[in-house]
């Protein structure tokens, strides 16, 4: 299973946020994205609105931007799971968590996000991808790639 892991730093260092996401053969009664059955949410409110916030409220900034990725960038959505949302931030983030999202669907479609831009952020991703090898007597193989903006 491909996975995609996405973060963002701002630029005044005590706002972040990490998100997980990975890609699914076929989704449950399709609905987007599918949270893991071990999903973690785990986001610090920064000001009072984002104190009041809950995982529906923050998977709607990242459902907001693997749709803008997947519909408008790449031209048809993919299935996709996540596991994480992780952060500390503050309501009006929510833009950054939109654009974790349209950087994971980016990654998880294998296009290249270049000239997609974060200003104030800094993004790092990681990839990671396994599969079962009757050589490896069926133990999953699984390879890192990060990358900096």
């Amino acid at each position: 299973m491909e996975k995609v892991t996405v973060e963002l730093r701002n630029e005044d260092k005590l706002r972040w946020l990490r998100v997980t996401l990975s890609l699914l053969e076929s989704p449950p009664e399709n609905r987007y994205p599918v949270r893991a059955s071990d999903v973690v949410c785990e986001v610090i409110g920064l000001d009072a609105l984002a104190k009041s916030y809950n995982i529906d409220n923050w998977e709607s900034g990242l459902m907001s931007g693997l749709s803008f990725g997947f519909r408008r960038l790449i031209g048809s959505w993919r299935a996709v799971q996540f596991g994480e949302i992780r952060g500390a931030l503050r309501a009006a983030d929510m833009e950054a968590l939109s654009w974790a999202g349209t950087i994971a669907a980016l990654e998880l479609a294998q296009k290249d996000r270049s000239e997609f831009s974060t200003p104030g952020w800094s993004v790092t991703v990681s990839r990671e991808s396994s599969s079962q090898s009757p050589l490896l007597n069926g133990d999953p193989r699984s390879s890192e790639l990060s990358k900096s903006l």
